[in-house]
């Protein structure tokens, strides 16, 4: 391929949102993209949820800002069969993204419905703190818990 065709190809994956894999195993022709064409063309889900723990996956974009809504993987997912997601409007912490992801599906485990089993989540980051070495630190900022909010059924 030579160079120029390399360049028009990395910019039309720069163009539209995707997310970033973990490239794993047999990859089969994977370039670690998911993109939002791929979401829409290929996948075909039948999902109650769709959790999108990376940064800015509500797609916040200037579409976003002037009316639009929520855009990107976001509307992709929805095109391609899940009834819910839950999305990040902000760079998230991963810690913090870890422990929310974690005590939201826990409770979503426990029987409890997921947008009540991510409020219930959100709010133990509120009040809760974790250690690091001797010191406790509270993640009650919004930065910390606020990115993610729960769109759909």
């Amino acid at each position: 391929m030579q160079a120029s065709s390399v360049q028009r190809t990395v910019q039309k994956r720069q163009a539209q949102p995707a997310l970033a894999l973990s490239l794993v195993g047999n990859l089969a022709g994977e370039d670690g993209f998911l993109t939002m064409k791929e979401v829409i063309e290929d996948l075909e889900l039948d999902a109650d949820l769709v959790a999108l723990s990376a940064c800015n996956t509500a797609g916040e974009s200037a579409q976003a800002n002037n009316g639009e809504g929520f855009a990107g993987l976001t509307r992709a997912f929805m095109y391609a069969g899940a009834k819910s997601l839950v999305v990040s409007h902000w760079s998230v912490d991963s810690l913090s993204t870890q422990a929310l992801m974690t005590n939201m599906f826990s409770n979503i485990n426990r029987g409890i419905p997921a947008l009540s089993a991510m409020s219930d989540a959100q709010r133990g980051m509120i009040t809760g703190t974790y250690a690091s070495g001797a010191y406790y630190f509270s993640r009650s900022n919004p930065f910390y818990w606020a990115p993610f909010v729960y769109v759909g059924d």
